[in-house]
Parts: C-alpha cells; sequence; structure tokens
C-alpha cells in the first residue's frame, strides 16, 4: 500500500498493485468522531479503497457531538475552512464520483455545499443519508428549506437510503428511481464470546448517546422500575451526552432509582474498551425515538447478541419482534423493563436469540454484498467516464 498525503488536503491511498481508473471521493467525519457514520466508514473504507482510487475526506476531527448541527460563528468558522480545504481537495483529485456521508439539519444544509462543487467539477455525486428523523431532515423546516431540500436531493446522481422506510419517505422527494436501499453492513468478529447458562448477572450494554433520542432516560426508569429485589441486571450506558446537561439528568435519575450498582454510566467507550463490553454484555438495549439503522445494534447482533429496541427507522428491518430480540414502542417504559426481566429470567432464550442475530447478519449484512452493490452503483453512474 502507498500512502501518498497531500500536506493540505488529507490523505489519499493508493494500491500500486491495481490498476483502478475510477476516482472517487468521499466526504464523512474525521479521526475522533464517534457515531454510526464513522463506524459505517470504519467499516467500508478498506474495502471501497481495493476496487477504486480512492480519496477519503473528513469534514471534522475529533469534535464532541453535541457542539454539532447548531448554528454558531465557531461552527461557522469550521465550516468556512472545511470548504476552502474541499475545493483544494476536489481540484486536486479530480474525482469522476463524490461520495457524501450526511445526516440532517445544518449538517445537512452545510453539506449541500459539496454537491454544488461537485457538480460544478463535473463529478457524479452520490448522497449517503443517515439521518434519524425524516422531519428534521425535511418537513421540520420553512417551505424555503423544503424547496431547497427536494432541489438538491435532485440535483444528485444518487441517493442511498439505509432501509427501505427510509426509501419510502425519500421518494415523496426525490425521484425513486435515483433511490438505492443499503441497509448498513457489518463486521463480523473471527469468533464470539459465549456465557455460562447459569450466571449471577445478566448483562445489558446501551451504546448511543445519553439523552432522551436514544432513549437513555427510559432505560434508567426501567431498569428502576424492576425493583431492588429484581433479577440480576447489570446495564452498562455507554456514550458521550446528546445535550448539554444530559448527564446531569441521568446522574440524577441513577441517584432517586438508588441503583447505582445496577445502572452504570461508562462513559464514552471506543476500540478494545468498546470490544470488551461488547463481548462481556448479554443483551443490547437502545429504546430509541427515532433512528435511521443504527451500527450500534448491528455491532451487537454481530457478537451473537438479543437485542431490545423500537420499531422506528430501519430497526424493524434487522430486529424481529420475538426471535432476536424485543421491540417495544418508545416511551413504553414498563414493557421495556419486563423484557429485560424476561432475558435475565430466561437465560437460555437471550441466547437463542442472540444466535438468531448472528444468523441475520450473516444473511443480510454481509461487508462483501454491500461492497459489490456499492461499486456497481459507481460504474453504472461513472460508465461514460472510465
Amino acid at each position: 500500500m502507498i500512502v501518498v498525503q497531500y500536506p493540505e488536503l488529507g490523505i489519499l491511498q493508493m494500491d500500486s498493485n491495481r490498476d483502478r481508473s475510477l476516482k472517487v471521493m468521499m466526504v464523512g467525519p474525521g479521526s475522533g468522531i464517534i457515531g454510526g457514520i464513522s463506524t459505517l466508514v470504519d467499516t467500508i473504507l478498506p474495502h471501497v479503497n481495493s476496487r477504486v482510487q480512492l480519496y477519503y475526506f473528513p469534514t471534522v476531527s475529533n469534535r464532541p457531538s453535541k457542539k454539532s448541527g447548531k448554528f454558531s460563528f465557531k461552527n461557522l468558522s469550521i465550516a468556512i475552512e472545511q470548504l476552502s480545504r474541499f475545493s483544494r481537495s476536489i481540484k486536486k483529485f479530480r474525482p469522476h464520483l463524490l461520495h457524501i456521508h450526511t445526516s440532517q439539519g445544518i449538517a445537512w444544509l452545510k453539506d449541500t455545499a459539496y454537491i454544488w462543487i461537485g457538480k460544478m467539477m463535473k463529478s457524479k455525486v452520490v448522497i449517503h443519508i443517515h439521518a434519524a428523523d425524516y422531519a428534521e431532515l425535511y418537513t421540520n423546516h420553512s417551505k424555503l428549506v423544503q424547496a431547497y431540500t427536494r432541489y438538491m436531493l435532485n440535483k444528485s446522481d444518487a441517493v442511498i437510503a439505509v432501509s427501505d422506510k427510509w426509501k419510502a419517505k425519500l421518494s415523496s422527494i426525490v425521484d425513486e428511481a435515483k433511490i438505492h436501499t443499503f441497509m448498513n453492513c457489518i463486521q463480523i468478529p473471527d469468533e464470539t464470546t459465549t456465557h455460562p447458562a447459569k450466571r449471577e448477572f445478566t448483562y445489558g450494554l446501551f451504546l448511543g448517546s445519553i439523552g432522551p433520542r436514544k432513549g437513555a432516560f427510559d432505560l434508567i426508569d426501567a431498569v428502576g422500575s424492576i425493583g431492588q429485589n429484581g433479577n440480576g441486571i447489570h446495564i452498562w450506558l455507554a456514550g458521550y451526552e446528546e445535550r448539554q446537561g444530559d448527564l446531569d439528568i441521568a446522574h440524577q435519575k441513577l441517584a432517586e432509582h438508588a441503583f447505582k450498582d445496577r445502572c452504570e454510566l461508562v462513559g464514552v467507550v471506543t476500540g478494545e474498551k468498546k470490544r470488551d463490553y461488547l463481548e462481556r454484555m448479554d443483551f443490547f438495549v437502545l429504546p430509541s425515538y427515532n433512528e435511521g439503522l443504527p451500527m450500534a445494534i448491528l455491532e451487537g447482533m454481530a457478537q451473537g447478541r438479543a437485542i431490545i429496541s423500537t420499531p422506528v427507522g430501519g430497526i424493524p428491518e434487522v430486529v424481529i419482534d420475538g426471535y432476536n430480540g424485543y421491540l417495544v414502542e418508545p416511551g413504553d417504559v414498563q414493557s421495556l423493563a419486563d423484557r429485560i426481566s424476561t432475558l435475565a429470567d430466561h437465560p437460555d432464550l437471550c441466547d437463542r436469540m442472540g444466535m438468531h442475530s448472528l444468523e441475520i447478519v450473516k444473511q443480510k449484512l454481509s461487508i462483501q454484498s454491500y461492497i459489490n452493490r456499492l461499486i456497481g452503483v459507481y460504474e453504472e453512474l461513472t460508465i461514460d467516464y472510465t
């Protein structure tokens, strides 16, 4: 592998052993950014890089999520700096195709500038939408922003949706022929851990932002409602705070329920520490109010674990209620508590559901199939270029 570095641009990775004429520039989060987009990008980049000439453009690095997606002079200056770097990068690399990972709100509006520049450079543009809330992306905004969103989506050459549900929603504002469903893929560990049939505690893992949207507060309340004399349950809540002050709220709830030994805030976990929690857990829980298709759930499934979540976004396409986990309505704290108790009371059921999760990952979420289809979209769009 040859790594060519342009000091003012970033890193361009090229494999000297392959003759690849298709040049792809991908835009997404930089190093130190925690979240599902980063996890997916880390998963697919090496595989895409083996098939095309790839330049990865990182928008921002080492920035807390709670500071992103809001208007401020600081964020405005960061956005201007990003666009300046991007303009230099695309002029230097001159890609046939630009693949932009985007989300919602101000982040989406900022990312439309990359679309404009890409089209001016005669690149084909693929917009990969990871948004968790369709209303935030489109319907909650003014008529002007809605019209602009519709125009920019249709200005692209292809749109990637992370679930069939998202495709159906997006088809109301963009030509359906342009939309491709790509359920997120995940790397399956070489080995998955198994736990003894009889165990003193059943461990659950929550992996996401600590705040209301991902249901972290509901989870704390659910464990509290099980009671001090309930099953041997221990829940780890891992992640950054969603909004300023949300960690304080979470700590206050823990104090109110007086069970710090059964529900624990463990902070942001990455790398080996994250893998350790994934291996030690018995089930994964994410009671979100809105989602695209959370990579955290796929990580839990790839580890061979039962899932407790909600029927929002693309989640019902990978979590089948009663088969590889349970789906409860967002905000239904009692049902959430009941499902946690069920898995704690029946470890054999918990393990069996986990095996079903792993089967689903192998059948529907393979990296190789994902990459083959993605390269197919690239090649179809750039057939006149290469």
